[in-house]
């Protein structure tokens, strides 16, 4: 089929522009073989309008809003029938290619300029192969057959209660959305900051919803790990809202935020209100919440399973640092969340029995108020090695493959990895009298590593910190995939328009200050900058105001 040309202004149904094919058909009962190579111009153009003029309401029925007139060619309107999301809009299509309403239903479409008023092929069927063409896929094409709506006798339409009413029915079926789009992370993309800075960009605040907002735009604006939730089909377990509240994230926030940058607080509140009406939470509409809350509550509406898988039989989407304040770390040291992850895994003796594909991380804070630590520095990386059940771990002197671990030598400022030696210098570190009464157990030794073979380490990636202040809460993103990418900061609430009727501002702008407190910045250099009169508010508030930092592993995520 050929494309359709012209300027891609969709014409009206009753157009005058559009030849009806039933003028080019065999009179006296000619033959339709004859006839197929003679009709087939007028009804390639006619179909052509008729896409153009239909590719306004599919795309307003599935907001498919990529799917512009001047892209539709010859078999748009099978791929129309195909896009067709109930019955309604099907009816529409059928009733303008046969003319006149569909049976038994009513109807005031009309569009008997489009096609011809009865079938003069009668009851015989005919095939004809239309070429699907796509100007984004170069050379490739697909046969698909276009079937003829059928009459009876008396010239009545019978093709909606049969074959062709089932066979649009198949084709919905195969068409539904069981994977359905979603937008790439902006993180993906070349020019992710160019798009994503600026005013009116993230997700608009409203009715104290600072919480939602800063944790969504931290899960799902530049990165990708949490996007099984937003695609898994729906179990038998699942709650009978789960496809609505599904839906709404993935369409209304998680695509709008990805490809228009920018999602209204109206569209925020939808999924507020079906999280509400699941009562796991009240007040989650129009009360000040923590991210925490939040999460769980969309968590267990969604049925995600737990990131975290514990040695102890437990999993967990979130873990909460539960550390005393130690004085190695305390000032004038900073203590990192590498050290305080290492020294909360120590003592609630625990280890993690796989790579999460997620870790979201709570800091050592009580309420919104109180602190274990003032400051804490969000780890670029998180060696996770140490953590991990029945990982094979190297020993801290020399080196080589552990065998040994001694939980009573670990130091919260050093972490887990002093805790594992080989047989060697386990028996010479424990030879000295402060050392002589500790506890040592014995280590899974994988077979077929060898004692000196180098230990593989395992890393995850800092990918966002969600930060608070004042019952406020904003977040810091990492935009793009490289270790030294930039970071942006971003507020649902930065400005207000108007005063009681007004409405808030999101705003997301370039963090500068990351390689200093992101990077591989010398403890002296960083207490230096925090003693400075002239610290930055966006640098103080990452360091002395991080409430969640969120870690992602590429490795875990390609298969989970």
């Amino acid at each position: 089929g050929e494309v359709a040309r012209g300027s891609g202004e969709i014409p009206p149904l009753h157009s005058t522009s559009c030849p009806p094919y039933h003028d080019s058909l065999p009179a006296n009962g000619g033959s339709v073989a004859q006839t197929n190579s003679d009709c087939f111009d007028v009804f390639s153009e006619t179909s052509n309008t008729c896409a153009r003029a239909f590719s306004s309401v599919a795309a307003l029925q599935r907001d498919v809003k990529d799917m512009a007139p001047e892209r539709i060619d010859g078999q748009a309107y099978l791929k129309t029938i195909e896009l067709a999301s109930n019955a309604d809009l099907k009816r529409y299509f059928l009733e303008a290619y046969d003319g006149r309403p569909a049976e038994g239903k009513k109807s005031n479409v009309r569009c008997p300029q489009l096609c011809g008023p009865t079938d003069p092929f009668e009851r015989e069927r005919e095939f004809l192969d239309l070429q699907r063409h796509d100007s984004q896929a170069s050379n490739a094409s697909q046969k698909k057959k276009l079937v003829y709506p059928r009459t009876n006798d008396s010239g009545k339409d019978a093709s909606c209660s049969d074959s062709v009413q089932k066979r649009c029915e198949l084709k919905e079926r195969s068409c539904s959305p069981q994977e359905p789009q979603t937008w790439l992370p902006l993180g993906h993309s070349a020019n992710c900051l160019q798009d994503l800075v600026g005013r009116e960009r993230g997700i608009q605040g409203h009715h104290n919803s600072c919480y939602l907002d800063a944790t969504l735009f931290a899960m799902f604006s530049c990165t990708d790990v949490f996007d099984s939730m937003i695609h898994r089909p729906k179990r038998v377990s699942d709650i009978d809202e789960y496809s609505d509240i599904q839906k709404v994230l993935r369409d209304d926030i998680v695509n709008e935020l990805r490809r228009k940058k920018f999602v209204s607080h109206e569209k925020v509140m939808k999924l507020r209100e079906l999280l509400d009406a699941q009562g796991g939470v009240s007040g989650l509409t129009t009360e000040e919440k923590d991210p925490e809350e939040f999460l769980n509550s969309l968590f267990r509406a969604l049925g995600v399973e737990p990131y975290l898988k514990l040695s102890s039989g437990q999993g967990t989407h979130l873990y909460q640092l539960f550390v005393e304040k130690h004085e190695l770390l305390d000032e004038p040291n900073i203590p990192t969340v590498q050290q305080l992850f290492h020294h909360s895994i120590h003592d609630s003796n625990i280890k993690l029995n796989e790579i999460p594909s997620a870790l979201i991380i709570q800091m050592p804070r009580f309420g919104k108020q109180f602190k274990v630590y003032p400051r804490i520095i969000p780890s670029l990386t998180l060696d996770i090695t140490d953590a991990l059940k029945d990982s094979p771990r190297s020993c801290f002197v020399c080196g080589r493959l552990a065998c040994k671990e001694c939980r009573d030598c670990f130091r919260p400022d050093v972490g887990l990895e002093g805790t594992s030696y080989c047989s060697t210098c386990s028996e010479a570190v424990h030879k000295h009298p402060d050392r002589v009464q500790h506890t040592l157990s014995n280590l899974k030794v994988v077979e077929g590593i060898g004692k000196d073979s180098p230990v593989q380490r395992h890393y995850m990636d800092l990918c966002a910190a969600v930060c608070i202040e004042t019952s406020h809460y904003v977040c810091f993103v990492k935009c793009g995939q490289d270790p030294d990418s930039t970071w942006v900061f971003f507020d649902s609430m930065a400005d207000r328009e108007g005063a009681e009727d007004g409405h808030n501002i999101p705003e997301v702008v370039v963090f500068h200050d990351h390689a200093l407190w992101l990077g591989n910045t010398t403890p002296s250099t960083l207490q230096t900058a925090l003693n400075s009169k002239n610290l930055a508010n966006m640098s103080r508030r990452l360091v002395c105001d991080a409430y969640m930092c969120m870690y992602k592993s590429n490795m875990a995520a390609k298969y989970s």
